[in-house]
């Protein structure tokens, strides 16, 4: 089913998939709070959610790391939709969510697997 909306035609169920995903995303951050592991070969942690702020730290893959939110972070975290805040030797960075795998199974649904 579509519906024209002004000027173009919008994919209702596609519009109702990515609100959804965006509600979960902003209103489960602490679902998210944790150990993760780094998915690529190398990714670049930034001083702020942008990739246009400062490289802090380069990690490679598998590296571990703390995946922050303000259930285990007293300071200010920087909230934008896409990215994640974890700790580094000089507090906080910010990565991309897509390059982050959730390894705690509290987070990733696999309890008791002993992944």
């Amino acid at each position: 089913m579509s519906c024209i909306v002004g000027a173009y035609t919008a994919n209702v169920p596609a519009m109702r998939v990515a609100v959804a995903v965006a509600y979960l995303v902003l209103t489960t951050g602490s679902a998210l709070a944790g150990a993760g592991e780094i998915v690529p070969s190398r990714v670049d942690a930034f001083n702020a959610p942008s990739s246009a702020a400062s490289i802090v730290a380069v990690l490679e893959h598998g590296a571990q790391v703390c995946i922050l939110d303000k259930t285990n972070y007293a300071g200010l975290l920087y909230r934008r939709f896409g990215w994640v805040a974890i700790r580094v030797s000089g507090g906080v960075a910010y990565l991309p969510v897509e390059v982050v795998s959730a390894v705690d199974p509290a987070i990733s649904g696999n309890a008791g697997s002993g992944v």
